[in-house]
C-alpha cells in the first residue's frame, strides 16, 4: 500500500519538498498484542530515533486479521490523549481505531508534515487498518492540518474538522474532483464560526460531499452529541452498505430531528430552518413520509414574521462581524509595523466599550458575535506572539502581549506573558512592574514564577513580587 501526496504545485513545494508523510508500505501489519484493547494508551513511542509518540485506542474486539477504520486526530497543542479520549466514544464505539499525535501542534507545516509521515508510517505498519477507511480529524489549527492532509492526498476518506476548516495557504483548499467527505463542527461562539460557514458555501460550489454541524458553544473540542452526529454522517456518507447501516441512519435521524425541534420550540426559527433543510437533504429518500411533515414546518416557519426578522438580523450580524474582524486585523498589523510596536490603549478600550454597548444585551446572534470577536481578539495576538517567539522576535511578541493585557487586563497569565518578553529583552524594571500587575489581577502561582528560568536571574531582587 502506498499513500502519497498528489498535485504538487510551486506554492506547496516549500512545505512538502522531500517529505513523504504517508510512507509506501509493503509489509503486513505486525501483531498488536502489546497494546491493551478498550482503553486509551497515552504514549506509544514511534519506532526509530525521532522520539515522536502518539496516543492510541483499540476497540475491545480489534483483531490483527481484520482491517478496520482508523481516525487520526490532531490537537493544536499536541495533546494526543485528549484528542483520542474526545473521539473514543463516538468513533471507538463504531469499531474504529483512534490515534492522536503527541507531537503535532500549531506551527510550521513542514514540521507537521514530517511528524505526520512518521505517525502514519508507524501506525500503518503495526495495526490492521482498512486502506479505504482512513479518516483524519482535528481541532482549531489541528483541524486545518487534518484538512490539508486530505487535500494533498487521495487516500484520506474523510475529515472531521472542529473549530476551523481549511488552511489559507496556497494550494491547500479542495477543488472540484476532491475525493474525501468533509464534516465541520463549530460552536456559535467560536471565533471561527464564520470560517466554517464560508467553507460550507465553498464546498457547495466545488461539489464536495460535506455537512457542517452547528451547536451552542465556544472554541473547544465539541460535545459528544455533535461528535456522534459527525461520525454517523461520515459513516453513512463513505461506508454505504456497512453492516447495521439502517439502524445507524435511524440513530442519526433521531439526533438530527431532536436538534432541529429543540431550536424550533425555543423560537430560534432561523437556526431551526437551517437544520430542517439539512434533514430534507439528508433523508428525503430514506424517510419520504417524515420529510413531507418537515417541509410543511419549513413552509410555516418561512411565513412567520419572526423568522424573517431573525434572518435579516443574522445577515446584519454576519456583515458587521466581517467588518469588525477586518478593522481589528488591520489595526493590529499597522501597530505591529511601528518601531517599536505599541498598542493604542485608548483606541482599543473605546472599541471594546462600543461593542459591549451595541451587542452585549441583544438577541442571541449579537451576543454570540460579541463572544466570537472577543475570542478573535484573544487568539490573534496569542498566535502571533508564539510565532514571534519561535523566531526570536521578542519586541513584536511584547507588543502582542501588551495588547492582550489592554483587552483582558483581568487575566493574570497575560501579564506574566508580557513579563516574560521583557525578561528576554533584558528590561528588569518593566518586568517587575508586569509581575506586580499579574499579582494584582489575581495570579498566585508562586512556584510557577520562581521556577520559570526567565525570571531566575531576578529572584534575589528585593522588589521581586512572588516570594
Amino acid at each position: 500500500m502506498c499513500l502519497k501526496i498528489r498535485n504538487f504545485t510551486k506554492e506547496i513545494l516549500p512545505f512538502v519538498t522531500g517529505i513523504l508523510f504517508f510512507c509506501c508500505l509493503k509489509i503486513p501489519a505486525q501483531p498488536a498484542s502489546e497494546f491493551v484493547r478498550g482503553t486509551v494508551l497515552d504514549t506509544v513511542v514511534i519506532k526509530g530515533d525521532s522520539g515522536d509518540s502518539y496516543a492510541l485506542f483499540l476497540p475491545e474486539d480489534y483483531r490483527d486479521s481484520v482491517p478496520v477504520p482508523a481516525l487520526f486526530v490532531f490537537d493544536p497543542a499536541a495533546r494526543g490523549a485528549l484528542g483520542v479520549r474526545t473521539f473514543k466514544e463516538a468513533a471507538g464505539s463504531r469499531g474504529w481505531i483512534v490515534v492522536g499525535s503527541n507531537v503535532s501542534r500549531n506551527g510550521p507545516y513542514e514540521t507537521n508534515f514530517e511528524q505526520a509521515s512518521r505517525l502514519f508510517s508507524d501506525v500503518l505498519s503495526r495495526l490492521a487498518i482498512d486502506p479505504d477507511r482512513i479518516y483524519v480529524a482535528g481541532f482549531s489549527g489541528g483541524a486545518r492540518l487534518a484538512s490539508t492532509l486530505a487535500v494533498l492526498s487521495d487516500e484520506i476518506r474523510g475529515v472531521i474538522a472542529c473549530g476551523a476548516s481549511f488552511s489559507p495557504n496556497a494550494g491547500q483548499m479542495p477543488l472540484p474532483g476532491a475525493t474525501f467527505a468533509f464534516a465541520g463542527i463549530v460552536g456559535s461562539r467560536d471565533m471561527n464560526y464564520q470560517e466554517l460557514w464560508k467553507a460550507d458555501q465553498w464546498l457547495d460550489r466545488v461539489g464536495l460531499s460535506h455537512r457542517t454541524f452547528f451547536y451552542d458553544g465556544v472554541h473547544s473540542w465539541p460535545p459528544q452529541q455533535e461528535l456522534q452526529r459527525a461520525i454517523h454522517w461520515m459513516i453513512m456518507e463513505t461506508q454505504e452498505g456497512t453492516t447495521g447501516s439502517a439502524s445507524l441512519r435511524q440513530q442519526m435521524y433521531s439526533l438530527d430531528i431532536n436538534v432541529a425541534d429543540t431550536l424550533y420550540l425555543a423560537g430560534r426559527f432561523f437556526e431551526s430552518h437551517r437544520e430542517y433543510q439539512q434533514l430534507i437533504r439528508q433523508y428525503a429518500e430514506t424517510y419520504p413520509g417524515e420529510m413531507d411533515s418537515i417541509r410543511e414546518r419549513v413552509n410555516k416557519i418561512e411565513r412567520t414574521r419572526e423568522y424573517k426578522r431573525q434572518q435579516t438580523y443574522f445577515e446584519k450580524i454576519r456583515i458587521a462581524e466581517t467588518r469588525l474582524r477586518n478593522l481589528f486585523s488591520e489595526r493590529f498589523h499597522s501597530e505591529l509595523e511601528k518601531r517599536p510596536p505599541s498598542a493604542d490603549q485608548k483606541w482599543w478600550e473605546e472599541q471594546m466599550r462600543s461593542l459591549k454597548k451595541k451587542y452585549g444585551d441583544k438577541m442571541v446572534g449579537g451576543t454570540d458575535m460579541l463572544w466570537r470577536i472577543n475570542n478573535q481578539l484573544y487568539a490573534m495576538p496569542i498566535e502571533a506572539s508564539e510565532s514571534f517567539r519561535r523566531k526570536g522576535e521578542f519586541e513584536n511578541s511584547l507588543y502582542c502581549n501588551e495588547l492582550l493585557t489592554v483587552l483582558f487586563a483581568e487575566n493574570g497569565q497575560l501579564w506574566i506573558r508580557r513579563a516574560e518578553d521583557l525578561a528576554r529583552l533584558h528590561r528588569p524594571d518593566q518586568m517587575i512592574a508586569m509581575l506586580n500587575q499579574a499579582r494584582e489581577a489575581g495570579y498566585s502561582d508562586v512556584s510557577a514564577i520562581r521556577n520559570n528560568p526567565l525570571f531566575a536571574p531576578y529572584l534575589s531582587r528585593a522588589d521581586f513580587p512572588f516570594r
